[in-house]
Order: structure tokens, then sequence, then C-alpha cells
């Protein structure tokens, strides 16, 4: 008696499509590893995922002027933005999460800059 073969229960397209994602994500995060170093100056110790959780309704609360943070090699920034390059301060709906929407910047191993 001849056993019927089992099929596969993934699709190869939905193969395709994970090998992409994880190819896509190491690519971030071999990415985000450099901007560290070019950052801070030394290799990160581990690098992460950082779930942002989306925020799909919110509160717009105003155009960001300057942002103030410590690096975690423990210099002070203070970050002014000039016009066109100032984001977005949006609040997520239950006003635990904040996010920088939009502006013309981009972080490097200088820090904030404008665009």
């Amino acid at each position: 008696m001849k056993r019927k073969r089992k099929r596969n229960p993934v699709s190869a397209s939905r193969v395709r499509k994970t090998r992409s994602r994880r190819a896509d994500m190491a690519g971030k995060l071999a990415k985000a590893g450099k901007l560290y170093s070019d950052f801070h100056g030394m290799d990160p110790k581990q690098i992460k995922r950082y779930p942002h959780p989306k925020i799909d309704v919110g509160m717009r609360v105003g155009r960001v002027i300057a942002i103030a943070y410590e690096a975690d090699h423990g210099e002070r920034y203070v970050h002014k933005f000039t016009g066109a390059s100032r984001p977005w301060l949006i609040s997520s709906h239950n006003g635990k999460t904040l996010a920088l929407v939009g502006g013309r910047f981009k972080m490097t191993e200088r820090g904030i800059e404008d665009r």
C-alpha cells in the first residue's frame, strides 16, 4: 500500500518572506551597531531590538524646538532644531508613549544633525 505524502503546511512564499524579514532585521541591527560605534567611539556590549509600540491614535503636542539627552558614554548634549528640521512631538492616546515624527534631521556619529 502506497503512503500518502504529507505536504509542508508552510508555503514556500511564506518561507521566503520570513527569510527576507530576518535578513532585513540583521541588516538593521548591523547598521544600529555601526551607528552606536561611530557615535560612542566604542563597540556596543550588546545589540538589542527595541520594539516600539506603534502610535496609531494619538495627540499632536507641538513642534520640538530642542532636545537634551545624556549618551551612554556620559556626555550630555542639547540639540536645537532649526526651521523645517523640527519634528512633531506626538503622544499616544493614553499619554504613556512619546515619539518624534517628521522633521529633517538624522542621527550621526556627531549626534543629531539638521538636514
